[in-house]
């Protein structure tokens, strides 16, 4: 019998790829689909821009679970759903230069996060390690 090992992973999978076009095009769609992992699990979406990864974009639920992770408390912008439509491309400069962290609220609830790339592998890396050190 073959013994089966766990490989973790090297990079996490995305739900989705979208150009900054597209995501203004289906801004309330992303923001849906992504705030809404409850049910489905965490479907993160990368936003590329000029054919480079800027962004991912996160629910709130699995970024406090990747923070605690982490161990990390990254200083936090928030936008209202509105404003950082608009302010797209200052968002995705501010996350993909920067590694600021953006959250977006609609009405009053905080429903998606804007991370990094890079911090999200290491959070996907992170919570993996997590859940195998719980199941030891």
């Amino acid at each position: 019998m073959r013994a089966m090992t766990m490989e973790p992973p090297t990079m996490p999978t995305y739900e989705r790829e979208l150009a900054v076009g597209r995501l203004r095009g289906e801004w309330g769609d992303v923001l849906a689909l992504s705030c809404n992992d409850t049910l489905t699990g965490p479907r993160p979406q990368l936003v590329s821009r000029h054919n480079r990864p800027a962004a991912v974009i996160v629910s709130t639920g699995w970024y406090g679970q990747a923070r605690n992770a982490l161990g990390t408390a990254p200083e936090v912008q928030l936008f209202s759903s509105d404003n950082a439509r608009t302010e797209l491309t200052r968002i995705l400069t501010d996350v993909a230069e920067h590694g600021h962290h953006i959250v977006i609220k609609v009405d009053r609830y905080e429903v998606v996060a804007l991370v990094p790339v890079s911090w999200h592998q290491l959070a996907v890396q992170a919570l993996a390690n997590t859940s195998n050190a719980a199941e030891d």
